[in-house]
């Protein structure tokens, strides 16, 4: 009875505002992401170079050319009430769990990372990479 809330956080890497380039993705993208191709057109990824008035290659000076200025944040969060205590209590399987998250309107990590891609604050293979499960450690054999 003592639990309150739930939640989980992660901080991505904001895009440059001052290089960062527009890319139409495929269709594809669109798809494995459930991003919606009519309202959004483009999304952004880190730049890397800059070009001047005269086509010469330059570093930025934002981000001295690591595409990436400033961190955010995205967060799953769900206040626990007495109907989802009650279900956590007696809930047969983690599926059963999500269903009643989802009904109690909360948002995933993965949602509200998304809605950071659209908006060009963060690029997706960032998302990607901050939300993909850690690669285990190789274990130097014994000798």
């Amino acid at each position: 009875d003592t639990l309150l809330g739930v939640s989980s956080q992660r901080l991505m890497r904001k895009l440059c505002n001052e290089c960062k380039q527009a890319y139409a993705p495929n269709k594809e993208l669109f798809r494995k992401f459930n991003i919606n191709a009519e309202k959004t057109k483009v999304l952004y990824r880190a730049g890397r170079v800059i070009y001047d008035k005269h086509g010469k290659p330059s570093t930025c000076e934002n981000c001295h050319g690591i595409g990436y200025v400033g961190r955010t944040a995205v967060f799953e969060m769900i206040i626990i009430n007495d109907d989802l205590r009650k279900i956590l209590k007696h809930a047969k399987s983690l599926p059963e769990i999500g269903t009643h998250f989802r009904r109690a309107k909360m948002l995933y990590l993965q949602e509200q990372a998304l809605r950071k891609v659209v908006a060009a604050t963060t690029a997706i293979n960032e998302m990607i990479r901050v939300l993909s499960a850690p690669k285990p450690k190789k274990q130097k054999p014994k000798q």
